[in-house]
């Protein structure tokens, strides 16, 4: 009967340790979740900023003549050197806060 006794509580002590880990686990996805939504949020906050920015460098090369064979106005051009080190640099950022 002792033996029995033994066994129950034993048993007991196993589910509420299985409650305890299950509690953590459940609390950690929560954090991690919040974490990801926070990461994702200032990623696209940021693509959203550098868009603009990018937005102003071609804008600007539009109205760079250079940048156009004669006569073609409104042809939309492969981005200078700079403009793509730009893009990268926006790409280094996004993944760099998706990591943190």
């Amino acid at each position: 009967m002792e033996k029995i006794d033994e066994e129950k509580q034993a048993l007991l002590e196993i589910r509420k340790i299985e409650e305890e880990i299950q509690e953590r686990l459940d609390l950690a996805k929560r954090k991690a979740r919040d974490i990801i939504a926070e990461a994702m949020n200032k990623a696209n906050a940021l693509i959203r900023e550098k868009e603009a920015r990018l937005a102003e460098v071609r804008q600007s090369a539009c109205r760079n003549e250079a940048f156009f064979p004669e006569g073609g106005n409104g042809v939309e051009l492969p981005l200078p050197a700079s403009s793509q080190a730009a893009v990268r640099e926006i790409a280094k950022e996004f993944f760099e806060l998706l990591i943190k």
